[in-house]
């Protein structure tokens, strides 16, 4: 399956497929203020508001800890304490869902509903790819660099498209769902990045970096 973002920003998007079917729909509340953290509601077609809700994401701000409450998820990271009840589902820090194996690693780890574990990994060049595990098979792409679309709904328009493989047999939510964390956390580094090097270019009093760690 291959999902087109409409909008270029994993925050503020659709997922559509090329027949233009819009399978979720991604909104984000500003913070209500500087102290606050914003929050992402991931949405797909359902019966009732309820159902239709895939995750919520309160992002990181301040040195505080990225949580992501969704009925999706077991938490298997050795060690993970933190998870709690929130009605039918689990709320748990992002860090604890999405780990990594080293410290300094890139990769970030998961486990899908079918039991096995994954990893998304970013590759210059080449894109985010999600790795089974067990058979280091790609059961999910993306290039965060738009590229024209052959056929379909977006035909020679440029979009960019989370591939999904037809042999994956994780739920596509979940998918999704840690998709769109790795997809901010990239752009996060890279707006620190320029943040950084602007912060040469001025006086250390007018210069600033907020870092949300997830």
């Amino acid at each position: 399956m291959d999902l087109y973002l409409v909008h270029n920003d994993p925050l503020h998007t659709t997922l559509v497929s090329a027949n233009g079917v819009a399978h979720y729909q991604v909104r984000t509340n500003p913070p209500i203020s500087s102290l606050h953290a914003s929050t992402s509601r991931i949405q797909r077609s359902a019966d009732t508001e309820e159902e239709s809700v895939v995750g919520e994401i309160k992002w990181g701000r301040l040195g505080q800890h990225a949580v992501v409450k969704s009925a999706l998820f077991n938490v298997r990271k050795p060690g993970a304490s933190n998870a709690s009840r929130y009605k039918h589902q689990r709320e748990v820090f992002v860090k604890d869902l999405l780990w990594r194996e080293s410290k300094f690693g890139t990769a970030r780890y998961f486990v899908g509903d079918d039991a096995d574990t994954y990893k998304w990994k970013y590759t210059k060049g080449v894109g985010f790819q999600c790795f089974r595990i067990a058979t280091d098979e790609v059961m999910a792409y993306y290039d965060p660099a738009p590229s024209y679309v052959a056929e379909g709904m977006f035909e020679d328009m440029l979009k960019t498209c989370l591939r999904i493989h037809p042999d994956c047999t994780m739920d596509i939510d979940i998918i999704v769902l840690t998709f769109l964390i790795m997809e901010k956390k990239r752009r996060d580094k890279l707006r620190d990045q320029v943040n950084v090097g602007t912060a040469h270019d001025e006086d250390p009093g007018e210069a600033g970096m907020e870092v949300g760690d997830l």
